[in-house]
């Protein structure tokens, strides 16, 4: 075969059937990244928007208290979670504290909320944490 000749059609299909079997495995590993870090930007926003909303439930309702006289954590935690939707309740925690320790005015009231997000490859499962501080009104 001289080297100025064309290759076959065979021998060109059989290169284009190589290089789909070495990109395509790299192409959809890149396609389920993009898909997984979605995912846990959108728990994320929202495991970081119940921790806001509980924090500004607190606030507003200092009243709701305990026998200790500190916001009811039963009533900020059932608040918090109302804004969870599309995620396992089984995996979200939802702690309150008040950081100057009493529930007056003025004072700080913090709701940390941290979910564990299971991945779609069961690669490992990420901790995600956020908490909001506000002051009580």
């Amino acid at each position: 075969m001289n080297c100025f000749q064309r290759p076959s059609r065979r021998s060109r299909r059989g290169q284009a059937a190589v290089e789909t079997a070495l990109v395509l495995p790299l192409f959809l590993v890149v396609i389920m990244g993009i898909i997984e870090a979605s995912r846990a930007m959108y728990t994320y926003s929202v495991v970081s928007n119940a921790a806001r909303e509980g924090a500004r439930y607190g606030i507003m309702h200092p009243t709701w208290t305990d026998s200790n006289a500190n916001p009811d954590p039963d009533n900020i935690e059932a608040r918090a979670r109302q804004f969870t939707v599309g995620l396992d309740s089984a995996q979200l925690t939802i702690a309150t504290s008040l950081p100057d320790g009493a529930s007056t005015k003025g004072n700080r009231i913090r709701v940390a909320a941290a979910y564990s997000f299971r991945m779609i490859l069961p690669l490992t499962n990420l901790p995600l944490q956020s908490s909001a501080t506000m002051r009580i009104e």
